[in-house]
């Protein structure tokens, strides 16, 4: 859900009453060794871990990690980790799954989920509470680096992982 506190309404020339964005829900979820930023909007539920079902091709590559059962769809599951940096981490009852919304780019893919190592943290921020970290080399699937709430964290390129998973569905 996309919580937002709303500043003081501001008048558009045509008299209209136009609210103003301060803060955004947004979220940390924990992989291996390091935290996704995303905005909550982009999340779809937060489950708890359950072994995916098997992918049964020789191609497929190690970051697609089989399909898990969300309210009644087959929902992709992948490894962020294996996608930006080619290793796969091990899998534990203590993991959890983000069932991400799809961006738009295919209608035949609703929901695709990435695997966590930890549970998420909620946060509403401002603009002002993200500093981008320049320092930090660009992989894959990553927009952007940043240093939130005391934690070093990436900006993922999910358009550019559900584009990864609707190739890989689609060569099938």
């Amino acid at each position: 859900m996309n919580t937002q506190t709303l500043a003081p309404d501001s008048q558009t020339k045509d008299g209209q009453t136009r609210k103003q964005i301060t803060d955004i829900s947004s979220m940390l979820l924990g992989i291996d060794g390091r935290y996704l930023l995303l905005p909550g909007v982009s999340v779809a539920e937060i489950v708890n871990f359950v072994p995916p079902e098997p992918y049964y091709d020789e191609e497929v590559p190690a970051w697609f990690l089989g399909n898990i059962y969300w309210r009644n769809q087959r929902v992709p599951l992948v490894s962020y980790e294996a996608i930006t940096e080619g290793r796969v981490p091990s899998t534990t009852s203590h993991c959890r799954i983000a069932v991400m919304n799809n961006t738009g780019i295919s209608d035949q893919l609703r929901f695709f989920a990435i695997l966590l190592r930890a549970t998420p943290k909620l946060l509403r921020l401002t603009p002002d509470e993200i500093v981008v970290d320049h320092e930090k080399t660009l992989e894959e699937g990553e927009k952007l680096h940043v240093l939130v709430a005391g934690e070093s964290a990436v900006i993922p390129d999910i358009q550019f992982i559900e584009q990864k998973i609707v190739d890989l569905l689609h060569a099938g």
